[in-house]
């Protein structure tokens, strides 16, 4: 009876002393560290206010429970990594929000933001916040696509060390869509010029360099931009630039196929009176190409905002548009034009007061032929 009476007592306080554990277990679980909330006051965004690094948003996060020793950082995806999602030297609170500048992801990924709670090195919670790109609206278009580069050395082009300076703009651009940068050949095909970077996607406008290959019995490079759906393969518009190898023009007719530029009547900006259609050349020469028509729309544009080259040559082996600032300042070089078009530029970085666009055209003989518009920066 004394054996049985104690294995009682036993089993009894076992009992007892696993309730009373999970009590406290129950107890502690409620102060286990979780995120609560990981929100943006923005639902979508616009791909070129992120290219542009015009869009700002209100990121705010709430965890509960954290403890002396936890830490909170937030992060953001750029390139192929994550970094910081802004620059300070504070802690971050469990419970704040943060104003934070949209940056250009570099990627096809859109804004993505990453909201993790460390203990030490271990991750106690993490969350993941994206803001989709909203779809695009109009036509994608290459609004420029140009080089500085004015003749090519046939001997470093012979020997795959010829390198050519090229710059780009793209309006309405499409997600999942890609800037390819190729030569074409005589016999149709292509071959891709680019260099090695250190991501697959190119941004909607910049400036870099390609790698032409020699062209067999051609004495010019065609480089030609393409904006193309990574997805379908579908091609949103083309662009082309012909580069002569030094020291010889470029032919009448190329013999190659040419990218048509279609010459539309510019419009008038709302509040700014538009120039006249027409402009005659500075100089005249006897003979040489001649300029029929050279404008440049608006005639007065805000800082920041594009502006509308269109022109008209005949008998013009070659034609191209300079940027001229004040006090002999050189801008960009928009080489081997059609002998007609209409295309849309950004203003030079640079210029704070006037801008002086410069058409030069150049015969087979080597005539040339010049106008000029001067834009101001105000309004």
């Amino acid at each position: 009876m004394r054996l049985r009476f104690r294995t009682g007592v036993l089993t009894a306080l076992f009992f007892a002393l696993a309730a009373f554990t999970g009590v406290i277990g129950a107890q502690q679980s409620a102060y286990i560290p979780a995120i609560i909330e990981f929100s943006s006051d923005t639902a979508s965004v616009q791909l070129p206010d992120v290219e542009s690094g015009s869009q700002q948003v209100t990121l705010s996060w709430r965890i509960v429970n954290v403890t002396p020793g936890q830490t909170v950082a937030v992060d953001t995806w750029r390139q192929n990594g994550w970094q910081p999602a802004w620059s300070t030297t504070e802690v971050n609170p469990a419970v704040g929000s943060r104003e934070v500048t949209l940056l250009d992801t570099q990627s096809f990924s859109p804004p993505t933001f990453r909201l993790t709670l460390y203990d030490g090195r271990d991750i106690i919670d993490q969350r993941f916040l994206v803001l989709p790109y909203d779809p695009t609206e109009g036509v994608p278009e290459i609004v420029n696509f140009a080089s500085p580069t004015t003749s090519i050395d046939p001997t470093a082009l012979a020997r795959n060390r010829a390198v050519v300076e090229v710059n780009w703009q793209v309006i309405n651009r499409p997600v999942n869509s890609q800037l390819v940068f190729e030569q074409m050949l005589p016999d149709g095909s292509t071959v891709n010029v680019e260099q090695a970077r250190p991501v697959y996607y190119v941004t909607s406008a910049g400036r870099g360099s390609v790698a032409p290959v020699q062209p067999g019995d051609l004495q010019f490079v065609t480089l030609r931009l393409s904006l193309v759906d990574v997805v379908t393969g579908e091609v949103y518009d083309e662009a082309a630039v012909y580069i002569p190898f030094t020291g010889v023009p470029l032919p009448a007719d190329l013999g190659m196929p040419v990218p048509t530029v279609e010459t539309v009547a510019p419009e008038a900006t709302a509040g700014v009176e538009a120039p006249a259609a027409t402009a005659e050349p500075t100089t005249a020469p006897a003979v040489g190409p001649n300029i029929q028509i050279f404008t440049v729309e608006p005639s007065v544009v805000p800082a920041g905002s594009p502006v509308t080259l269109t022109w008209n040559v005949i008998d013009a082996a070659t034609v191209q548009i300079s940027e001229v600032l004040p006090n002999s300042a050189s801008g960009l070089t928009y080489v081997q034009l059609p002998s007609s078009g209409s295309v849309a530029v950004p203003l030079p970085e640079a210029a704070t007061t006037t801008v002086t666009y410069v058409l030069t055209a150049t015969d087979a003989s080597g005539n040339s032929s010049s106008a000029e518009q001067t834009v101001t920066i105000g309004g």
